[in-house]
């Protein structure tokens, strides 16, 4: 498990007991393309988490990890929306290989922003209710591609 652990206390060598008598632990993981996050996690504070990048021979801070890590989301999304134009939350997900659930949570703020519009559509052979096919705002509407 410690392999694969993100919280700092859990990252620690040896017995669990280490991490229940620390105050304050701070933790540098380090992640593709010479980037890593900074995490503290304490009694007495908020735990946190800052992105780092390694250049020029030192550390150098980028940003709350959270904030980061959501614009990359939103970035990766509309970047696939530019290139495959109206598609399903479906698609989008199989496109980026992240999860259907988190891709519809980023749509929907990209949608409330303004950022992205949908529509409602139906295929041959569709059963249920209607597809929501996003693509970005001001774009045309082209006609829609089923993807499944």
């Amino acid at each position: 498990r410690k392999g694969d652990a993100i919280n700092p206390i859990e990252a620690l060598r040896g017995s669990s007991a280490i991490g229940a008598a620390a105050d304050m632990v701070w933790g540098l993981t380090k992640r593709p393309l010479a980037m890593a996050i900074f995490s503290i996690v304490g009694r007495d504070t908020e735990d946190a988490e800052y992105r780092l990048e390694f250049d020029e021979f030192r550390w150098k801070y980028r940003g709350n990890e959270q904030d980061l890590a959501k614009r990359d989301a939103e970035d990766l999304i509309l970047e696939t929306l530019s290139q495959l134009g109206e598609v399903d939350a479906g698609a989008v997900a199989r496109e980026t290989g992240k999860t259907r659930q988190g891709i519809i949570y980023t749509l929907g703020k990209l949608t409330s922003n303004g950022q992205v519009t949908w529509r409602s559509a139906r295929f041959p052979g569709d059963r249920g209710s209607a597809r929501k096919l996003y693509r970005i705002t001001g774009t045309t509407v082209g006609d829609a591609v089923d993807t499944e």
